[in-house]
């Protein structure tokens, strides 16, 4: 078969009819078309774009342990038992250091990026290599994230994560930070009420308030210490 021949047009007889294609005419009991070139093209724009979590967690052993493993079984129950939760794809790395963020980043281009973390004004906990705390610097992190034109939003759900929140939106369309200490519980209440919501398919600022009322509705009286901030549209 040739090269140009690969190009053409593929017909399926499924149809009584007459079918004409420029020169040729094609007749038959059942005459029915498929092109299968344009069928593939045609899928490819109706399917739903798949976003990726990028799920960054470290409990360094020199600060109180954080219930990482609840968090991530959590967010992937959320997501399996949503309608629309096959339209997400959940990347987990555990005890990040400043470093992993080199290759993380560029290698799943993320639309949502998730901190699972301690945070303090200094900057958010990560892991030093040998389970101790290393601070990654606010204007550092706000930096590198802004290389990756992919993401959408970031989540902080690490307390006193308000002052990093204020730095990473003005590249990021949303961030959400801790405006002080946040209990474990709220913040695993907070994460299973924002992935219900991204799962049903609903907008960010739903999927927050969404998480708050999780919180609130669970008796914590928590609800108002997530806070999200937005990009400005003129950016």
């Amino acid at each position: 078969m040739s090269n140009s021949s690969k190009n053409q047009p593929i017909f399926h007889i499924n149809q009584v009819g007459t079918f004409n294609s420029g020169d040729v005419t094609v007749q038959g009991d059942q005459i029915g078309i498929q092109h299968n070139h344009f069928a593939t093209e045609s899928n490819n724009r109706d399917r739903p774009k798949i976003r990726t979590i990028l799920f960054l967690a470290a409990s360094p052993t020199d600060r109180p342990r954080l219930r990482l493993d609840e968090e991530a079984r959590i967010i992937t129950e959320a997501l399996q038992k949503s309608d629309y939760g096959d339209r997400f794809k959940l990347e987990q790395h555990w005890a990040v250091r400043p470093e992993d963020l080199h290759f993380l980043l560029p290698r799943f281009n993320p639309q949502i990026v998730y901190f699972c973390c301690h945070g303090e004004a200094d900057g958010l906990a990560l892991d030093n290599g040998n389970s101790k705390t290393k601070f990654v610097p606010t204007e550092a992190i706000a930096a590198h994230l802004s290389r990756f034109p992919s993401i959408e939003c970031v989540v902080l759900n690490s307390c006193y994560s308000d002052q990093q929140a204020e730095a990473i939106v003005r590249h990021i369309p949303y961030v959400i930070g801790m405006s002080s200490a946040i209990l474990d519980k709220a913040a695993l209440k907070f994460a299973q009420g924002f992935y219900n919501a991204l799962g049903a398919d609903l907008a960010y600022e739903a999927a927050y308030e969404n998480g708050r009322d999780a919180i609130a509705l669970d008796g914590i009286p928590q609800s108002q210490i997530p806070i999200l901030k937005q990009k400005p549209k003129n950016d």
